[in-house]
């Protein structure tokens, strides 16, 4: 089985090469180098890896680039671009086509205002993802999915991506702030990453309290829209790598079978992005 982390950033503190270009409101003051991402891996046997662009450099993605050319064989990237720039749909093609890039990120999850997300001022950049034939993956919460679903519905050969889950609000059933995450899950083109979830827990490690989020998606979207991630490095600061991984491959949230980890550990990441290009 080829496992594949579908959702890490990395970088460097070298910022006369790599320059911060910040769009949080702190930076790093610790690499997180693809080499280093390379040493958990290999400890944890993660064939490959999917780099999403982190936000400490904004919208230059040299640095994940340049770790693109030197290792393609394990290595496919997630750039970003300024979705408000109307030059935004010619920035996504040279970051595909010239830098071997194969998706995008949007993150409306950093912005005060989504507005942006379904305005029409944002269709070029969908219909350049289509014909580019890239997914466009999201950092969102909750209140912002039905936005994001006038999209899926708009352009339905573009796939989408939801990060971490969607977020969710860990609360009483029904899980109202899940259903909006669930409506996008009918849509064929919709998927979602199991990762993220020492993010919106309220508990240590096994994060039990959001497995019944994982259980709920799964019914909608199946395993072969779901794919795991780590969330390196911050993951190093909560439960670790190994652990992590756990959560699928060993633990399986306690109900899914071998197939379904072989898809979500390894297969649906394959059938979005393309290695040793």
């Amino acid at each position: 089985m080829t496992v594949v982390d579908s959702h890490l950033h990395v970088w460097v503190l070298r910022p006369e090469k790599y320059p911060w270009q910040n769009l949080l409101s702190s930076l790093p003051e610790e690499e997180a180098s693809a080499e280093l991402l390379f040493k958990h891996m290999d400890e944890n046997g993660v064939d490959k890896a999917v780099l999403v662009q982190p936000s400490f450099y904004g919208y230059d993605n040299s640095y994940a680039a340049d770790c693109l050319e030197r290792y393609s064989d394990r290595l496919a990237g997630v750039c970003m671009v300024d979705p408000l720039d109307e030059k935004a749909p010619s920035q996504l093609e040279h970051w595909v086509k010239d830098q071997g890039f194969q998706g995008l990120r949007l993150h409306p999850h950093r912005q005060h205002d989504p507005t942006w997300l379904n305005d029409k001022k944002a269709f070029p950049l969908w219909e350049k993802a289509a014909e580019l034939g890239i997914p466009i993956c999201f950092l969102i919460l909750p209140h912002q999915m039905g936005r994001l679903e006038d999209m899926v519905k708009r352009f339905p050969t573009v796939k989408v991506v939801i990060d971490h889950l969607g977020r969710p609000v860990v609360e009483k059933p029904p899980y109202p702030s899940f259903k909006g995450i669930l409506k996008i899950g009918e849509y064929p083109n919709a998927y979602i990453k199991v990762s993220g979830h020492y993010g919106f827990t309220k508990e240590p490690y096994p994060y039990a309290d959001t497995h019944v989020f994982v259980k709920i998606a799964y019914e909608v979207y199946g395993p072969r829209r779901m794919l795991w991630g780590t969330d390196f490095p911050w993951i190093l600061k909560h439960c670790g790598y190994t652990k992590a991984l756990g959560l699928v491959r060993d633990n399986g949230f306690g109900f899914l079978t071998q197939e379904d980890k072989e898809w979500i550990l390894g297969k649906t990441s394959l059938s979005l992005w393309r290695f040793g290009c």
